[in-house]
């Protein structure tokens, strides 16, 4: 039912041929005070109580939608929140629902994830733009014109913009296995599952994944291992690169070359665990076999009871196999008695030839300035290298004895060949100290010096050398005289010869 908006109006009518006369003047108007109008036509009337038409009150309008018509409202759809919608004969009560149908918004999504519209939305020939949107696509298929013709990937080009893209090697990734879709990547099935990287063509790498009971992770190592390295489990799900093979528990190494009889080389380290007996723990006896023919032979044996090798069949030694130098402390020995030296420039005491102390025959130096001594050394002839090393054996002769006092001597020397001249210049002076505590006619040795260059050394050669006791030295500070009675001089030998 539509109700009509009314208004009062009060109407006046005065007569416009009459007027009431006062103080016999038939044109006077009576005041509004005594009950007039204080006005002689009906338009003064009007303005004078304040009912003029159009400004105080309205005049009867036309419902409608016009310059000042009424409006009508339509109770039966108006509601308490409703939005008004203008009719063609006046103003009609629309719910927020119907306000979303009117502007076709049923799809637009302005509420909490729990209760987002379900329904898909189509987006053709449209742009997402402005840096602060954000587009997230989740799903199994993504549709673009751009992606027909094999499989794609959408890439971010660096300009703003993206584009479909062919991944390099024709983007051959694949995960097949025993699931009914041929993929097994979302663990709906196990056993059996591989995953494939394609070169480019129809070549590819294949990872196969067994039937496992759980979980497994194996991480690589986060740098390229070098050339021969091996790749290791640290036992944590990590690895690592290695130059070491390190088994726990083997009982039998087989290498192989790839024919027979083969031209191939293989070469490398075995390191067994060796475990010390004394604490109970066990030892490893380990042997090396042969295999010629399909016969093994056992070549090398070692023996825990006893830590030896033992050959068990004859070895030769061949020219060049063995680098001396690489065999530590393969080392050999000569001595040279004090009686055998020369005096030097600062020569020090005349030679006791065992007088004082049989057997002995010595030379004091003394401790107040250098002295030194000259002679020959015959290098031998399966020397390697070109340094050796000394020490010096010697007697205290003063009744007093070091206490925590020490003597310091150098060596030198220059290596003269066939058809070289004698009494070259020599080499520069290494020193060793000793300091001991110790009481009249003790021996003390001091410890192996460390590398004497001797000048141009060379096997077979002759050696002139120089023995000084070195008193300079702040290391020597032992007040007496010593007795010196032999040099000894360590090499490197060459076991080739």
């Amino acid at each position: 039912m539509k109700k009509l908006v009314t208004f009062l109006f009060v109407l006046f009518i005065v007569s416009a041929v009459h007027a009431i006369e006062i103080d016999g003047d038939a044109n006077d108007a009576v005041d509004i005070a005594n009950g007039g109008t204080n006005a002689t036509s009906a338009s003064a009337a009007r303005t004078n109580l304040g009912l003029a038409i159009g400004t105080d009150v309205l005049a009867e309008q036309t419902i409608g939608i016009a310059d000042n018509n009424l409006l009508e409202v339509d109770a039966a759809d108006a509601a308490d929140n409703d939005y008004g919608k203008f009719t063609a004969n006046g103003i009609e009560g629309r719910s927020y629902a119907e306000v979303k149908s009117d502007l076709s918004l049923d799809n637009v999504d302005n509420t909490s994830d729990a209760t987002k519209n379900a329904a898909s939305v189509t987006l053709t020939n449209k742009t997402i733009s402005d840096a602060s949107n954000t587009l997230s696509i989740e799903g199994t298929t993504i549709k673009s014109t751009g992606e027909a013709g094999g499989v794609k990937y959408l890439r971010e080009d660096g300009d703003g913009t993206c584009s479909w893209q062919t991944p390099a090697g024709s983007g051959d990734v694949t995960g097949v296995g025993d699931c009914a879709s041929g993929d097994c990547y979302d663990g709906s099935s196990d056993g059996g599952t591989y995953a494939r990287i394609y070169d480019g063509d129809s070549h590819y790498f294949q990872l196969d994944v067994e039937d496992i009971s759980a979980n497994y992770t194996l991480s690589l190592p986060p740098i390229i291992g070098s050339s021969g390295q091996l790749l290791q489990s640290d036992g944590d799900n990590t690895t690592s690169w290695t130059s070491t093979l390190n088994l726990a528990h083997i009982e039998e190494i087989e290498v192989w070359d790839n024919d027979s009889p083969g031209t191939d080389k293989y070469a490398g380290n075995f390191e067994f665990q060796y475990i010390d007996g004394a604490d109970g723990s066990e030892n490893v006896d380990w042997s090396l076999y042969t295999n010629q023919g399909g016969a093994k032979t056992l070549q090398l044996f070692f023996d825990e009871s006893d830590d030896q090798f033992e050959f068990q069949k004859n070895t030769t030694l061949q020219s060049g196999d063995i680098i001396a130098g690489e065999i530590a402390d393969w080392y050999a020995y000569d001595i040279i008695p004090i009686a055998w030296m020369k005096d030097g420039s600062s020569p020090p005491d005349a030679l006791d030839d065992g007088t004082t102390r049989s057997p002995y025959a010595y030379r004091t130096f003394d401790n107040t300035a250098d002295e030194d001594l000259n002679t020959i050394w015959f290098v031998p002839s399966d020397l390697s290298g070109s340094t050796v090393q000394f020490r010096v054996k010697y007697l205290i002769t003063n009744a007093t004895g070091p206490s925590a006092e020490g003597v310091a001597f150098g060596l030198s020397g220059v290596s003269i060949g066939d058809n070289d001249a004698t009494n070259a210049a020599k080499g520069t002076v290494v020193v060793v100290t000793d300091t001991s505590t110790a009481v009249q006619h003790d021996i003390l040795i001091t410890d192996w010096s460390g590398n004497v260059t001797i000048t141009g050394l060379a096997a077979g050669e002759v050696a002139e050398l120089a023995l000084i006791r070195d008193v300079s030295d702040a290391a020597d500070d032992y007040a007496q005289v010593v007795g010196v009675f032999a040099l000894e001089i360590r090499y490197v030998r060459d076991v080739t010869r």
